[in-house]
């Protein structure tokens, strides 16, 4: 793949049409995705068949409230990195945004350290596997802020390395390091090791794939209070989005068995490696709609942006029915494969959840195009509808049915949200200023 297409900075007009950049930095992000993906799915059979369903659900507990921590920590400053260095190349912003993830990461490992402390836990393993968890939102800090600048100035292919190599890292860590003997909190410092070795490519990838970066070391009040206060909406669509996709995990911990969150939690990894081509296209369209929405864009841009966003949504539509049907008559064999023979009802979960893809489909149609143009706020009401509606089905369903009150108590979120969002378009098509109409997708 030629730099031309691939990498081409910003400013240097000619090269190739937008529509085909477009196409080529989705391709980056999909191989990248599809393999971190792959690679999480061989990571989630491993830590099944070296800890147990229970094992594995205790860890799927603890990461998922991790996963929740660190999206609070990052607090928006990615996407906001990405939009702003889309249209001003002002690394001054990096370090405000490091500032803020470093202190507000410091904030809930304090939390974190204190709650364990005195609150009770499953185990005393479980305590100090937790704290070697939170302790990973520091190199976490570095790497969202690092790999947002990789983003911003497009340079996917140096991002597929990055997403690839901390995925990578990962799975031989757990395949080399971790045995049947080992427990939880083994497996919470072998992921504290990588996320380290992660945080350090992304570094090394930005110094040498972005020409002039720098991380400036210092940063003004007035600048590190602007990327809060433009950061907070951002941060809240981002902690609910976040929330909403590990709330089954959450609640199943919660109130549900250890070995039922691990069927959830397996079932979850296999249909969330199947949103690869989704999060593709978000991820390469996000820079150029940010440059449409900031007006910083060539003429004919905007239009370029949208019609590949409809055009590709399209294709994303019927690849989700055809997922989704394909994940429902394999789901049997796939679990006995990736999981062994103790993940009988992961099999039954899949069935269901599989079929999330469809209204996920509209929902990550929808939240792009609010977030490239700073209309967050429909985004916020409507992931806010799914969140109600999964904690009340979940509430009501998981002591009934175990993992498949969970599984369907998610399916119908999906639906929630996405009938949010459609009441919200119906109400007033300004509110999605770069969206074309959904009959069009």
């Amino acid at each position: 793949m030629s730099r031309s297409l691939a990498e081409t900075p910003r400013g240097r007009p000619g090269l190739s049409a937008p529509g085909n950049r477009v196409a080529v930095r989705a391709l980056w992000l999909a191989i990248a995705r599809l393999g971190s993906q792959a690679l999480m799915v061989v990571f989630t059979g491993l830590v099944a068949r070296r800890l147990g369903s229970a094992g594995l659900g205790e860890y799927a507990f603890l990461a998922a409230l991790l996963m929740v921590a660190n999206t609070l920590s990052t607090f928006g400053t990615d996407t906001l990195v990405i939009r702003r260095l889309v249209s001003e190349s002002d690394f001054s912003l990096l370090t405000s945004a490091l500032v803020v993830q470093l202190g507000l990461s410091v904030l809930l490992i304090g939390l974190a350290f204190a709650w364990h402390a005195e609150g009770p836990a499953p185990s005393v393993e479980a305590r100090a596997a937790w704290r070697a968890f939170a302790l990973a939102l520091l190199p976490l800090a570095f790497y969202g802020v690092f790999s947002a600048a990789l983003r911003a100035f497009e340079r996917m292919a140096a991002y597929m390395w990055l997403s690839l190599g901390g995925a990578f890292l990962q799975t031989l860590g757990v395949a080399l390091a971790l045995r049947p003997s080992s427990n939880v909190l083994t497996l919470a410092y072998l992921l504290l090791a990588t996320q380290i070795a992660a945080a350090v490519l992304a570094a090394w990838l930005c110094w040498s794939q972005i020409p002039g970066f720098r991380l400036p070391r210092r940063a003004s009040w007035a600048a590190i209070s602007s990327v809060i206060v433009a950061g907070w909406p951002l941060a809240a669509l981002a902690v609910l989005m976040m929330l909403y996709q590990r709330l089954g995990v959450v609640m199943l911990g919660l109130i549900g068995a250890g070995t039922a969150t691990g069927w959830y939690a397996a079932a979850l990894r296999v249909v969330e490696a199947s949103k690869v081509a989704h999060n593709s296209l978000s991820g390469a369209l996000l820079p150029a709609l940010g440059r449409a929405a900031g007006r910083s864009a060539a003429p004919g841009a905007t239009a370029t942006s949208q019609r590949a966003l409809r055009v590709s949504w399209r294709a994303i539509m019927g690849f989700s029915v055809a997922a989704s049907t394909a994940l429902t008559l394999f789901a049997g064999p796939l679990s006995r494969i990736l999981f062994g023979e103790g993940f009988g009802p992961t099999a039954d979960a899949l069935r269901v959840i599989a079929w999330a893809l469809i209204p996920f489909t509209l929902n990550a149609y929808f939240s792009l195009t609010h977030v490239a143009a700073g209309t967050e706020r429909p985004a916020l009401v409507a992931v806010g509808v799914g969140i109600l509606v999964m904690a009340v089905l979940s509430l009501l369903w998981i002591p009934r049915w175990g993992v498949m009150g969970a599984s369907w108590s998610m399916l119908i979120a999906e639906w929630a949200q996405a009938g949010a969002y459609l009441l919200n378009w119906r109400r007033g098509r300004a509110s999605l200023p770069l969206a074309a109409s959904p009959s069009e997708i």
